[in-house]
Formats: structure tokens, sequence, C-alpha cells
């Protein structure tokens, strides 16, 4: 039987495991064994930190730490797998590990290996290089009817040692040989020579590993198999000829020890997080978790009892794993400033062995120390700034808008104010970090960091006519566009998934927040842009990263625009005319993402959580069939029809 103190855990959380390195007290419960160097394993590593909020308000925020996986060191694995009738049930559990996770742990979380099946009954069959998870699932059952035959131990071997011999590479070599209780060659002296040989083949950083479904293994495996130590007790020699009779068992520690193979560990470590010593902003910790790509991990991590700090506990942390470790706060809702809620910090692993370590090798035998990795501060915004509007004498100014840095504001327009000879043109910022801006009246745009002062623009108009008739010019429409739907066959207009906003970024499926159809007379300047013939820029909104005209025709002013949410990485789309926006006669499959069969298919509509048409106006539309799909929408606010 496999010794149990070995068993290898599945995988487990990368950043909170390269966050007890040394930053906070711990007890390490990894041993001092010699270092096992690694290519793939920098001495020093840098996380990422985001903060979202939980509204406009900033009540609530979100803490994220993001601790990108480190590239494996690559390994080349041949599995040599009895496919006969005596390996009918091992070569089964075989297949299943590794459809269930085997494929997993070699080919994702960063690991690089190169792998190789040879499967046997009274013939042998060889894979050579398999390409990805399908050329591996698709290899493995692939030799004729499984189960039948007699194996043919020495073939498979000596064509196992040709294919060693053949890895024309540095990396380490692993023979990972899956077979039944017995052999099926009566002739053991003939397996023997072949094990011999293949024995001297194998260098001494590659490995022969062997699973047999069986109570004990075959006493020949024990004396071929490789022998290694383990990370916490130098002392040990454990022999890597592995048997189990209970076929749950043995798959799951077969899947236990390839994880072990292709990955790199932290292990065995706690610690404790807590905010910056005086910070005010952030009232108390109300959760903790971690969010991976990865359903092998074991860990917790919870809030201590005061509420002012995590306690995280971590067994087998896999380093190749992206893992986003994060934390839900609570603010102080009579706190307005700007604080680092937790320090930044410069995490290590001592060469003294105090506080854990990396195990690498491919038993993760050994233990790298001299670990560190670089935490960011983290800081949470619950600055206020006031917009002062200040009238200059000319009427009664709008009353002084205070808000949060960050969120939208809307320009308010000239009512109340007048000024002989001329007309109202928007607002001036005649103080502040941004003054000489110009803002329109309507123009939403976000909360600036620092108090400001606007003053109304004038504008003095003089005109000379001749005699004659004069003709006025046709007001603008605003006629939405047939093809201005989410996306309902080729009548995508509204659909901003892929392109890049102003400022940097690409619009995901997921992105939009939420859809507003507004009263605005936008302005805007043509872009020349032959892959974007709609593609627009708007003049008097100073915030949009992106717009496009949706009108029906050239007269109809009508655009819709991106601007950047309070959410962080996410958008607001609005589609805005002179006096709302008119939807057409059809609009049906408006958000549907669809096309005339109704087959449907996820859009970004599908993910928007608040919908207001307060601005559109549905008089004339004779067909609304198949409007909606949006499986995250809470709030909708319904045109006047």
């Amino acid at each position: 039987m496999r010794r149990a103190d070995i068993r290898k855990k599945a995988l487990a959380w990368l950043l909170s495991a390269s966050m007890v390195l040394g930053l906070f007290p711990a007890t390490a419960l990894a041993a001092n064994p010699a270092p096992v160097q690694s290519q793939n394993n920098p001495s020093e590593e840098t996380a990422t930190v985001d903060v979202k909020y939980g509204d406009v308000n900033r009540e609530t925020a979100t803490i994220t730490y993001h601790k990108k996986g480190i590239g494996a060191d690559p390994v080349n694995l041949i599995f040599l797998v009895d496919t006969s009738t005596t390996g009918r049930n091992s070569h089964k559990e075989l297949e299943t590990m590794l459809n269930d996770v085997g494929s997993a742990y070699i080919y994702d979380y960063g690991a690089n290996s190169t792998v190789r099946v040879i499967t046997y009954q009274n013939t042998v069959k060889d894979s050579g290089t398999l390409s990805g998870k399908s050329g591996l699932s698709g290899y493995i059952g692939n030799h004729g009817i499984s189960g039948e035959g007699t194996a043919n131990e020495p073939a498979a071997l000596k064509q196992t040692i040709k294919a060693v011999q053949e890895m024309q590479n540095s990396n380490p070599t692993v023979v990972f040989w899956v077979l039944g209780s017995q052999f099926g060659e009566r002739d053991e002296s003939l397996i023997e020579d072949q094990l011999k040989t293949l024995d001297q083949t194998l260098g001494a950083e590659d490995a022969l590993i062997t699973w047999q479904l069986s109570d004990t293994p075959n006493e020949m495996l024990t004396r071929y198999a490789t022998h290694h130590g383990d990370a916490h007790d130098p002392n040990a020699d454990i022999i890597a000829a592995h048997a189990e009779s209970d076929p749950t068992i043995f798959r799951a520690e077969m899947a236990s020890d390839l994880e072990e193979v292709v990955h790199d560990h932290y292990h065995n470590i706690k610690f404790s997080l807590h905010l910056a010593e005086g910070q005010t902003v952030v009232s108390k910790i109300t959760g903790a978790h971690y969010e991976s790509t990865s359903s092998y991990i074991s860990m917790t991590a919870v809030p201590t009892a005061d509420g002012q700090g995590i306690d995280v506990q971590l067994e087998h942390v896999c380093r190749q794993t992206d893992i986003d470790f994060v934390i839900d706060v609570e603010l102080n809702p009579d706190k307005y400033i700007q604080e680092t809620v937790i320090q930044a910090g410069t995490i290590t692993a001592p060469e003294d062995h105090s506080n854990g370590g990396l195990h690498t090798g491919i038993f993760d035998e050994g233990t790298v120390y001299g670990l560190t990795m670089h935490m960011p501060a983290a800081v949470i915004d619950r600055r206020k700034s006031t917009v002062t509007f200040n009238a200059a004498g000319a009427g009664t100014a709008p009353e002084t808008i205070e808000q949060l840095v960050g969120t939208s504001v809307t320009i308010p327009d000239g009512t109340g104010l007048s000024n002989a000879g001329s007309s109202f043109g928007g607002w001036n910022v005649v103080s502040g970090s941004n003054a000489g801006t110009h803002y329109n009246a309507g123009e939403i745009t976000t909360m600036p960091e620092g108090d400001v002062v606007l003053e109304p623009a004038w504008g003095h108009i003089e005109a000379e006519l001749e005699v004659g008739s004069v003709s006025e010019a046709p007001p603008p429409g605003n006629n939405l566009a047939l093809q201005a739907k989410a996306s309902y066959g080729e009548n995508s207009l509204l659909d901003f998934t892929g392109v890049t906003v102003e400022g940097g970024g690409t619009v995901g499926l997921s992105d939009i927040n939420s859809f507003y159809v507004i009263d605005y007379p936008v302005q805007y300047d043509i872009i020349q842009d032959a892959s974007d013939p709609d593609r627009i820029k708007l003049t008097n909104v100073s915030n949009a990263v992106y717009a496009c005209h949706v009108g029906a025709t050239e007269s109809d002013r009508v655009a819709a625009y991106l601007v950047r949410s309070t959410e962080a990485g996410k958008y607001d789309m609005y589609v805005a005319g002179p006096g709302g926006v008119t939807a057409p006669e059809d609009s049906s499959g408006f958000f549907w993402g669809g096309d005339s069969t109704w087959s449907y298919d996820d859009t970004w509509a599908t993910s928007v959580k608040s919908i207001d048409l307060s601005g559109l106006n549905t008089g004339g539309v004779k067909n609304m069939s198949q409007m909606w799909k949006c499986q995250e929408m809470c709030s909708l606010e319904t045109p006047k029809i």
C-alpha cells in the first residue's frame, strides 16, 4: 500500500501561499531538505490588486488580489498502459482519471508537458507525441477492444525504451506504467531483461512510476521503480511502485502522483492578514473567499473574530494556477476620504526555512527557499467633490452637486439664467484642477477629483440677412435605425462586443452593466473608418469612450455610446437623440440575440442589470415580439407609449 503521509491533495490556492511566506506570523510545517533547482521558479513575483464598490454610494467594497500562475518546468510523460485481459480494469480507471482531472493537470495551469502513450496487448501501439487534451483522450482508449488478448510486457517495455531514447530534449522523462495485478508474460526473466535496460536508459533526473490495481506491488517492480525522498523527511526512502485494490482510491492516488509530477507547490502554511493600523474607512471585513478556474483547491479563509483580519490555512497550493483572493469589506458611511486599508508589503520565504517554501521535483521531494512576493497596497476611495455653479449675476444658479469621486453626474441646463443679447452655451470650469474645461447642458460626465466652480458660457450672435425669402432648416430627426438591435441576425448596430474603447481596453460579452435611452441632443463628428463605418466622435459628451451613429437616416441625430461604469471594467450604454428616440415600427428582437427562427445565443444584453427606456418613444411600434432576453436584469424603467 502507498504511504498515506505522502498522498497529494488537489490544487490549492497559490496567492494565499505566496502571501504567507513571511509577511505575517505563521507556523511552518515544512521540513528543510536540500533545495531542488527549477527553470521556472523565479525568486520574485508581483501580485496585482483591484477594488470594486458595491454601488454608487460606496458603502461596501471587494478587494481582489490576483496572482498569476508561474509556468511549470516541462516534463516528458510516457504512459505505458496494459489494455489486455489482465489490465482491463486498471486501464479503465486510468482512462477515467485522465478524462476527469488528469488532462487538466497536464495541459492546464501553465504546465508544459510532452505526452506519449504506449498501449499493449499481444501487440504494441505507440501514439508518438500527442497534441493537447483531445489527442490524449482520443488515444488512451484506442487499442482495438479493451480487455482482450494477452499482455506482452517485453515488447511494450522495448518500445518504451525506444521512446525514452527519442526524447530530444533535456527535460526529465517520467514513465507512468499502469497495469493489473499480474503480468501476461509467464517468463518474467524476459520482463526483467527489459526493465534492466529501461533502468539504464533513464537518467538521474528521470523516473519510473508503476501503478497496479492489486493489494501489493509486484516484487520485481519494487526493485526497478524509482526511489525518492520526501520534502518533510529528508531521510525517507520511498519506492514509486504503488498498488491499491480499491478502484476509487487507485484512481485518486494515480491522479495525485500525476499532479505531483507536473506541478510545483507551496505547502502547509497558516497566516493572518490584518487591516492597516489606524485606517478608518473600512469598518470591518465581512467575508473572504478564493476564485480560480481550477476546481482542485484545498484551503480555508475566514474573517477573524474582531472583523479586522483574515485567518487563512492552506495544506497544498499549486503554483501554476491563476488565483484571485477576494476580501469583502464594509465601509464607514461617515468617512469621505481616500485611504490605504491594506499596506503594501514584501513577503518572503526566508533561507532559514522558518516559513515554508516551494516543493519541487518529480515527487515534490525538494524545497526551494528564499522566495519573495511583492504585494501592492489596497486603497479605498470615498472622497467627495462638489460642483458649485456661479450665476455671475445672470440669475439663479443650479444647486451645488456633491457626490463621490468617479460617479456619474449630469450637467444642468441654463434654467433660471438670462443674459440680455446672449444665448446660454453651457458651463465653463473657472476654478479647480480642471479649470478651462467646458461642459454642455445635459452632458453626463464623471465627478472630478477636487472641488470645481462652473460659470455659464454666453454667446452673442449677430446676423445680417439680405432681403428675400429665408427658409428655416428642418430640425434633426430622432428615428432609430431598424438595424439598431442587440444581435438579431444582421441587425446588430447595438452590439459593441469586441470594439476598442478610448483609453485602452476591449468590450467583452458581459461588460455592459446598464442600458439607457435618453433625451439628449448629441453633437458629433464623423470618423472615417472603413472597418467601422458608423463610428462617430461625440463633441458634447466628454466621458464617452466609444460611439456610433444609429439613426435611421443621416438626418436622424441618434447615437449609441459607452461610458465607463462605476463598476470597474464595466460600461453603461446610452442611446440618445433630440427629444428622445423614436423606435422603428418593427422592434422585434430588440434585446433577443438570435435570428428570425428565434434561435438564441448569448449577447451583451444577457448580462445587463438595469434598463431605462424612459426616453424611448414606442407610439409607432407595430411589432415588439421576442423583444427581451436578459438573464441578469434587476430593474427596468419603461417608455412612455
